[in-house]
């Protein structure tokens, strides 16, 4: 489990709508079991994924509506057995267009 947290104050988030996320894997494939977004807003989303996330493919999470405004990123994943090394995950989001 990771957390990532986007420790911004809420100025910095006017201008930093996405109305998707892209997660990539680097290194080692990831299962990626859930995550749960934290809005600005204090609304949680739980998405279950349960997919495989193959290293160096993007695989794409949209976002819905006025909650697109992200203040932390909840993952649950484990890697792939009998790997020695550490899978990196990435996570990048697409701006909303206006």
């Amino acid at each position: 489990r990771d957390v990532i947290t986007v420790g911004q104050n809420e100025d910095w988030f006017r201008d930093r709508r996405f109305r998707s996320l892209h997660l990539i894997a680097q290194r080692n494939d990831i299962f990626m079991r859930s995550l749960r977004i934290v809005y600005l807003n204090g609304v949680t989303e739980d998405l279950t994924l349960n997919r495989l996330v193959s290293a160096g493919t993007d695989t794409e999470v949209p976002l819905k509506g006025e909650r697109s405004y992200i203040r932390q990123i909840e993952m649950v994943y484990r890697a792939r057995p009998g790997f020695r090394g550490q899978a990196v995950m990435k996570v990048y989001g697409e701006p909303q267009r206006r």
